[in-house]
């Protein structure tokens, strides 16, 4: 669990910054922001290729003191609260290296809430929003509030029904999660597998306790166990 939310956090970072860097969105699309401080890459150099698809240079530095503004759902279980604190840790190192500047809110599992604290961050003039959807479909509506804006956006673990896209203006430009409809199936061939262990065949009476309904894990993660079911 533990290991999942550094994984994730620690590629988005990295991810932040190269797009930053690379695409130069502070210089054309927000307001111009000083040079960032000099120091090290907080990503290792050689941190494994097969977590960052598509990165070519690990460990790159930021080049302004560019504003990033997160966007939680919830921290009502260990794994959101572990995933919450990875972030707001490399954001931490990222302000005392580079002069960053981080800004996050946490909606406690409260849709309406979100929205309102994306729009206040927006406000703001964030160079980019990270955001981490309470539900798929109401927080659907922020890629559309990010292009009306100009501010690029990463999804991070929950997601929403928008998939990026190669479009330039475009401003979801990635999403970083688990194939929760994957998982699911892996859970549907193994409750397959222990009925069919405890009675012969595959049948029985099975409950599923789905967690958050809305949210893009529980909806796939279950869509994944009743293809197999």
């Amino acid at each position: 669990m533990k290991r999942k939310a550094f994984q994730i956090t620690v590629t988005v970072l990295m991810l932040l910054s190269f797009v930053l860097v690379s695409q130069g969105f502070s210089a054309t699309r927000r307001p111009n922001r000083p040079d960032a401080n000099p120091g090290n890459p907080v990503t290792p150099t050689d941190f494994p290729a097969k977590f960052l698809p598509g990165i070519e240079k690990p460990g790159v530095i930021p080049e302004k003191k560019y504003f990033i503004a997160f966007s939680n759902g919830d921290m009502n279980d260990l794994w959101r609260l572990t995933f919450v604190k990875d972030v707001e840790n490399f954001a931490n190192r990222y302000m005392e290296e580079f002069g960053i500047k981080f800004m996050w809110t946490n909606a406690g599992h409260n849709s309406a809430k979100q929205l309102a604290d994306i729009e206040s961050l927006l406000a703001l003039k964030p160079d980019l929003l990270l955001m981490s959807a309470n539900e798929r479909e109401p927080l659907n509506v922020v890629k559309e509030m990010c292009d009306e804006q100009g501010v690029p956006l990463i999804i991070l673990d929950r997601g929403i029904v928008y998939q990026p896209t190669d479009d330039p203006n475009d401003m979801y430009i990635q999403s970083q999660s688990l194939d929760f409809f994957l998982n699911g199936i892996a859970m549907g061939v193994a409750v397959v597998r222990f009925l069919t262990e405890k009675y012969g065949e595959p049948k029985g009476n099975v409950v599923e306790l789905a967690g958050i309904l809305g949210s893009e894990p529980g909806i796939q993660r279950s869509q994944g166990v009743k293809f197999v079911l």
